[in-house]
């Protein structure tokens, strides 16, 4: 029977939960004068959660959770403003959580006006995240409520924009100019200029340049009186927004002059984003001078723009959405390893890939986090870079490290041995990777039929090409999209590859340095946690608390906790004094905000006994050797366009875990009880790493679970030894 976890695998196989039964449940709770013998407001949230993510149903139910919880009750539109803020400073599941407040007041007392408010504002979170297909449908739904006249243009304009942000982010400039002229026929204030541009960005990529001139002089007309917070990046747009113009008339010199330009105004010279305008107009003249066919000129200022980043402040900005240009700093990355791959500068182009993962966790974590003293190795010295010379001094002789790096058009990869470093080009792009990553993953989670032929397509993209060699140990550095392929069910002529080779996981090479230079503990207890109790039967996990007595078992000095006694309370306490550290219990990725990822434990003295990735960046886990996340979908945070998943795997490795075990999908509780006992009884003879490939190659031998998908979702990430 699978785990009841809080994911999308739990819909799917209990659709028998209704979401009008719990959405009354919890407004009764919310509203009622019983409300301390009530579940605290996480729990409820993760009720909520399990119905369908993001939906409406379950924002509401979220929304009274959150709301009872609430010690400083505030109106609908309170919320609502407190929302629109902190989707401007990029804390977007705050901004959600806000909303869902203002959602639940608003469905309570039926007030139109209110919940048009709520969808334009979770309609503006969702987009500003990259979750275009609910950034659309709560543009839609704002459109279809009754606004006083006074709201049109804050409710209605707004909406009509952000379905034109996600037409054009969709790559069709045509949709989104007939949703944008709309914005444009309501838009006040500030907002005149911002809608203005983004009409005339969208006429410029439909190829409709004289329209596209007309509007951004008019967007133009308005920069003079936009407000002071708007100021500096209603400039900086007019700047791009006249290059890009040229760009697609064809008149690159003149973009690229434009750009040049921009480093001198006042903008790239005066203020507190200075980096970051000069980061904009070196990747601005790049693009001009590739497009011209200046490609030495284009990498030039592709590594000026590089090494601008250095400098620029990790924060959220959304004038480059509302402006309609999308700047992706990630891009700058990708060009510029593309062009130096093609001149064969791949040791360059290495370093390169490196920087930008580094580059993506400090925009992602972005002073967001309180640190423990273990963390300061990933975020406090993100642009500290290691060479390759210095992570093959690194490797041992049968180690090889396998990085990946996937831009838009090709997949590149650099072998590392202690002997050296070799990179290559792979012929598969962006589109076509995550489509295969993605069928083989829908086949092995849910035991499909085909996972056989899909896996071995992958294989012959991925890892044929390599040539690696037989007794070779293999560190894979995924990136993108390959974060979600468990490498290990990849196979040839019916061979797997954890058959073939030892395999674990780090985030990028400078990471595995930075561990690998920790000092491993040694001695140490196991601290074990199962079956928390969450208030709910129907959310126990009974084969969770057999797996952690069976692993208690192996260390009797060990402390195991269980249902009521499995508390965030004392995760917190002990976990920074074991050496082994095991969770068994139900987890959630957030894939809007990957720092509120989220397990699921018991709470204690009033508390709520939900975990957060962001908290765990708090704790001292320097003398942990390993964490163990048994758990659905464990590893799955956000992937981004650039860098590796961020959930608590980036979260417990930077705390100062060693290495961290995860999983990829919802696992089976048989088949991971047999797994994890396995893999501590080889953990007593041999290190992590081939105790989990002996414990996966076991498992896969049981007729009950040879299929791919009983063991091979769990990933080593991290320190093997």
């Amino acid at each position: 029977m699978l785990k009841k976890l809080l994911s999308l695998a739990f819909i799917l196989c209990f659709s028998d939960v209704h979401a009008t039964d719990v959405l009354r449940k919890l407004s009764v709770t919310a509203t009622g004068a019983n409300v301390s013998q009530t579940v605290d407001a996480s729990v409820a949230v993760a009720h909520a959660r399990v119905l369908e993510m993001e939906s409406l149903t379950q924002l509401t139910a979220e929304g009274a959770a959150l709301y009872r919880s609430d010690n400083e009750k505030k109106t609908g539109m309170q919320y609502c403003g407190e929302s629109s803020a902190l989707s401007a400073k990029g804390e977007f599941r705050r901004a959600i959580r806000e909303a869902e407040k203002a959602l639940f007041l608003g469905l309570t007392t039926k007030d139109e006006d209110l919940l048009a408010h709520v969808k334009r504002d979770l309609a503006i979170a969702y987009s500003y995240s990259g979750n275009l297909e609910k950034a659309e449908v709560y543009a839609q739904q704002a459109l279809k409520h009754t606004v006083e006249w006074r709201h049109r243009a804050a409710v209605y304009g707004r909406a009509y924009k952000v379905l034109g942000d996600v037409s054009m982010r969709r790559g069709d400039p045509l949709a989104a100019i007939e949703m944008y002229q709309k914005s444009v026929d309501l838009a006040e204030d500030d907002f005149r200029f911002f809608s203005r541009a983004s009409l005339a960005s969208a006429f410029a990529a439909a190829q409709q340049m004289d329209k596209a001139r007309a509007m951004q002089s008019k967007a133009d007309s308005y920069v003079a009186v936009v407000g002071p917070r708007s100021k500096a990046g209603a400039e900086a747009t007019s700047f791009r927004l006249k290059a890009d113009i040229a760009m697609r008339d064809g008149r690159f010199n003149d973009a690229a002059k434009m750009f040049a330009d921009a480093l001198n105004s006042d903008s790239a010279t005066d203020g507190s984003d200075v980096p970051h305008q000069k980061f904009r107009a070196y990747e601005g003249i790049a693009t001009a001078k590739a497009a011209s066919g200046d490609k030495l000129g284009a990498l030039k200022a592709y590594q000026d723009a590089i090494g601008a980043s250095e400098n620029v402040r990790a924060r959220f900005r959304s004038e480059e959405i509302t402006s309609g240009l999308f700047g992706q700093m990630q891009n700058v990355f990708n060009q510029a390893i593309s062009l130096l791959m093609e001149s064969g500068q791949s040791e360059i182009a290495f370093d390169i890939s490196e920087q930008g993962r580094a580059r993506a966790l400090l925009d992602m974590v972005r002073n967001r986090i309180s640190l423990s003293s273990g963390s300061s190795v990933f975020v406090d010295s993100l642009a500290k870079s290691v060479s390759a010379s210095e992570i093959s001094a690194s490797l041992k002789s049968d180690d090889v490290m396998v990085e990946y790096h996937v831009t838009d058009k090709k997949t590149y990869v650099w072998l590392l041995r202690s002997s050296g470093m070799v990179g290559m080009t792979l012929d598969i792009d962006r589109s076509q990777l995550v489509n295969q990553v993605e069928d083989l993953r829908n086949a092995l989670s849910t035991q499909k039929t085909g996972s056989s032929l899909l896996g071995s397509q992958l294989y012959d993209a991925l890892v044929r090409p390599l040539q690696l060699k037989p007794g070779e140990s293999l560190i894979i550095v995924p990136h993108d999209a390959l974060h979600y392929l468990p490498f290990q069910a990849l196979q040839s002529e019916g061979v797997f590859l954890i058959e073939r080779f030892p395999i674990s996981y780090v985030p990028s090479a400078s990471t595995f340095v930075a561990i690998t230079q920790r000092e491993l503990a040694k001695k140490g207890s196991l601290l074990a946690l199962g079956n928390p109790d969450l208030g709910d039967p129907n959310l126990s996990l009974p084969g969770a608390q057999v797996e952690v007595e069976n692993i208690k078992a192996l260390f009797p000095d060990s402390e195991a906790y269980f249902q009521s006694e499995a508390t965030k309370e004392r995760m917190l306490e002990g976990a920074g004094k074991a050496r082994l550290v095991h969770i068994a219990a139900h987890a959630l990725a957030d894939s809007v905000d990957p720092l509120y990822s989220q397990v699921y434990l018991a709470g204690s003295n009033g508390k709520s006994g939900s975990l957060e990735a962001r908290e765990v960046y708090g704790i001292n886990l320097s003398k942990t050797a390993l964490v163990t996340l048994s758990a659905c979908q464990s590893g799955l945070g956000k992937v981004t366009q650039g860098d590796e998943i961020w959930g608590f795997t980036r979260s417990f490795l930077s705390a100062g875990s060693s290495s961290v075990l995860v999983s990829l999908w919802s696992v089976s509780d048989d088949a991971t009880e047999m797994l994890m006992t396995k893999f501590y009884q080889g953990l007593s003879t041999t290190n992590a790493r081939q105790a989990l490939r002996s414990a996966q190659i076991a498992v896969s031998k049981d007729k009950r679970f040879s299929h791919p998908f009983y063991w091979a979702p769990f990933n080593l990430v991290g320190d093997w030894r």
